[in-house]
């Protein structure tokens, strides 16, 4: 009977210390998730704030087209008046 209670004693310290194991591991797992999700919230917002600086870029990039094309309209429009009434 003292060994059957002796080697129960010893299954619950087993048992005992893989629960502290896995409990560690999953506090460990939970923490790291944690992290993940705020650096993946600050890379987010970091993405935002560069797409918004690129659009500033695109939006220079439409506006010089369009000067262009205005400035290649004129010179036409000159073009023709001189070839017109000269």
């Amino acid at each position: 009977m003292y060994n059957d209670i002796n080697e129960a004693v010893k299954y619950l310290d087993t048992l005992h210390d893989t629960y502290t194991k896995v409990s560690y591991k999953t506090n460990s797992l939970y923490r790291a998730c944690e992290q993940l999700l705020a650096d993946q919230t600050k890379l987010l917002n970091i993405t935002e704030c560069i797409e918004n600086r690129l659009a500033y870029f695109d939006d220079v990039d439409r506006f010089s087209k369009v000067k262009y094309y205005y400035y290649y309209l004129v010179f036409f429009i000159d073009f023709i008046y001189f070839r017109i009434f000269q």
